[in-house]
């Protein structure tokens, strides 16, 4: 479907997970075609984004910039009236086709190159639990505490190849997360990011809790493309973050795993090429990535974003990397 497996030799022994990398060649990496400003729409094409948007995420997304995006989950869609779940705002094709391509084979090569798995997060920590025991203790008490009442270590889900199957285990590996390259956010992305958040400020890249947003930066906690191969899913977990941006990198076909499930809010995901989600996930929206079935594969890119501030008009501000500062007049 993408290509992946004939790039790596995968490995599992006894549970162990390992990515080895084999001598195939690899096309060169293009840029892609499509332009930023294919996002462009006129007001007419969409309805305003309802005002408990901006009480509940202290943001108001511009769905005039992307057509055909609406609220999956949180907003009524005949009234704009919040409902008991958290918003998750969908938005097809946020990414074309060729930059999805693109970003899969940009993380193909840097794998090539010797780029190392992303270590900060809890696909790697699950990883190195099963490499060493064969199972996951903390995805099994996850799993336990908010998938299972019976304490079998798996969630089950109807949705499998043969009806009833597990869609996660405490032996699921946490599939392969890379970090990405500001030069390629900053260079595709950012700028539609912004958009897509209504706001005039800058990235700042930054995973410690030290630097704090301001009015005119955006802290970029994480940016990463993850490959789930068979086996591969994710425990139950939130982001912690003032939003979470998902992007799908392929289209999976039902019943092959892969969802990403919201089970406190008896929603699902199926990834489809090019579509995004934004939510917050700062202590709602508990998720998982169900474990993907045999001969299929899976590409997602996360963003965690962190905008939020306390600052007043007045106030002054200072840079503390380059030592300047100035007064937000708001």
């Amino acid at each position: 479907q993408t290509g992946f497996p004939s790039c790596f030799v995968q490995h599992k022994t006894n549970n162990a997970r390992s990515l080895m990398i084999s001598s195939a060649r690899f096309a060169p990496i293009a840029s892609p075609a499509t332009s930023f400003t294919r996002l462009a729409s006129t007001a007419e094409q969409v309805s305003a984004v309802p005002a408990i948007i901006q009480d509940t995420w202290g943001m108001q997304p511009n769905l005039r910039a992307f057509p055909g995006a609406s609220f999956a989950l949180g907003v009524h869609a005949e009234n704009g009236h919040s409902q008991s779940s958290p918003p998750i705002l969908e938005i097809p094709n946020f990414l074309a086709a060729d930059e999805c391509a693109f970003l899969r084979n940009w993380a193909t090569q840097a794998i090539q190159n010797g780029a190392q798995e992303c270590d900060d997060y809890l696909n790697a920590r699950v990883n190195k639990e099963i490499e060493q025991d064969g199972i996951t203790q903390e995805g099994k008490q996850l799993i336990e505490e908010h998938l299972t009442t019976d304490g079998s270590g798996s969630s089950s889900s109807t949705n499998g190849e043969n009806g009833q199957a597990p869609a996660l285990k405490a032996t699921d590996t946490g599939g392969f997360r890379l970090r990405v390259d500001q030069e390629v956010i900053e260079t595709l992305l950012k700028s539609r990011i912004l958009q897509l958040m209504s706001m005039e400020r800058d990235f700042v890249y930054e995973e410690g809790a030290w630097i704090r947003p301001t009015p005119k930066t955006v802290v970029v906690r994480d940016c990463t493309i993850v490959y789930y191969d068979h086996g591969d899913g994710v425990p139950p977990h939130v982001d912690g973050k003032d939003a979470t941006l998902l992007l799908y990198l392929n289209t999976l076909p039902e019943g092959v795993g892969g969802r990403t499930v919201f089970p406190e809010d008896d929603f699902a995901q199926l990834p489809q090429e090019g579509t995004a989600l934004l939510y917050r996930s700062k202590t709602e929206l508990l998720h998982y990535s169900e474990a993907m079935s045999q001969r299929h594969e899976k590409w997602i890119m996360q963003f965690l974003l962190d905008y939020d501030h306390d600052y007043q008009p007045g106030d002054t501000i200072v840079d503390f990397s380059t030592g300047t500062s100035y007064v937000w007049e708001g």
